[in-house]
């Protein structure tokens, strides 16, 4: 058994190399146990070089983890403005636009993105500003999550958006035009 270490997406990890699985562990005890595939079958990582080693890491390092939005919810501030806040498992702010006219949205565009399976695709809120959250899933060639938030007619609005990119929280407050 091989041990070394490395930077894995930005932490320092240690990599247990043994019988048919590369174990890396990082920082925070978060383990991910890899099959070593050839065209043998399965290969034992004792048998691995140092460079073999090497490239099963980097492979792992490119895989991109899915973008998904895990949560959204709907709250009202003590200022009297509403949010809504989705919580992400990363750093990927939607494009995000207005619509004005009789039937005023905010629309957020996700693309490349999944949405988690416990989300229900249309609420009623009945706030003062937002009436309801829609949510569509776009296929094609540019697959989106398309988030729409059905204002409240005849009303004037300021709309912020944040992003908390440690926590991976993007917020909209809507809220009166002062």
């Amino acid at each position: 058994m091989k041990t070394a270490s490395y930077s894995f997406f930005g932490s320092k990890c240690f990599t247990i190399i043994g019988p048919k699985v590369v174990a890396i562990l990082t920082a925070s005890l978060a383990c991910l146990l890899l099959p070593i595939h050839s065209s043998r079958g399965f290969q034992t990582v004792s048998d691995m070089t140092n460079q073999k080693a090497n490239i099963v890491l980097a492979q792992v390092a490119s895989t991109e983890i899915p973008k998904k939005i895990m949560d959204i919810r709907f709250e009202v501030t003590q200022e009297g403005e509403e949010k809504v806040i989705f919580a992400l498992n990363g750093f990927y702010p939607p494009k995000s636009f207005s619509i004005e006219g009789d039937q005023p949205r905010v629309v957020c565009d996700f693309f490349g993105t999944r949405l988690a399976n416990s989300i229900i695709k249309q609420t009623t809120v009945g706030g003062q500003f937002i009436q309801q959250i829609r949510i569509g899933i776009h296929k094609g060639n540019k697959h989106k999550i398309r988030v729409v938030l059905d204002l409240v007619p005849e009303k004037q609005y300021k709309v912020k958006q944040l992003f908390f990119k440690e926590d991976h929280v993007y917020t909209l407050i809507v809220g009166p035009d002062q």
